[in-house]
């Protein structure tokens, strides 16, 4: 019931699409964030959020550009951590690890590919660039700088 009443407090927000926030998907976020600023920027209001703020359930220590910030709080069921000045972040590595697919084809905005759709890859191993390692859902990869 908590997550109806969530998605009706936000759907109430002024967003060029209704009902919905627009959140910067990232890749090297390793987690989902969201700001009482970001909030406010995009036409919320703070306090309707308010009953949905809970405590996390991890202390996380970002390292951000404007310096290091801590967060144990977090909004809603999809554990989006608030973390104060900071836009609306959806990490990709989260999704992925939720069971989306993420394609950015040069010259096309990207897209996600929702939980168990069918998808066609390049199946030729020689086309594929894979990352080196995965860390708190964001992709390494080794790359020359020459």
């Amino acid at each position: 019931m908590a997550v109806v009443a969530l998605v009706a407090a936000l759907s109430s927000m002024v967003s060029p699409v209704e009902g919905l926030l627009e959140f910067a998907a990232d890749s090297g976020a390793a987690r989902h964030l969201v700001s009482h600023e970001a909030l406010a920027q995009q036409g919320g209001d703070a306090s309707v959020i308010q009953p949905f703020l809970r405590p996390s359930h991890e202390f996380l220590r970002f390292h951000t550009g404007g310096g290091q910030r801590d967060s144990n709080l977090a909004l809603g069921f999809q554990a989006h951590f608030v973390l104060s000045g900071c836009p609306f972040l959806q990490t990709i590595g989260q999704d992925v690890a939720d069971g989306m697919s993420f394609v950015w084809k040069p010259g096309e905005l990207p897209f996600f590919v929702k939980k168990g759709a069918k998808m066609f890859v390049d199946r030729d191993e020689g086309a594929k660039i894979y990352a080196s390692r995965v860390h708190e859902f964001v992709p390494f990869s080794f790359k020359s700088l020459i």
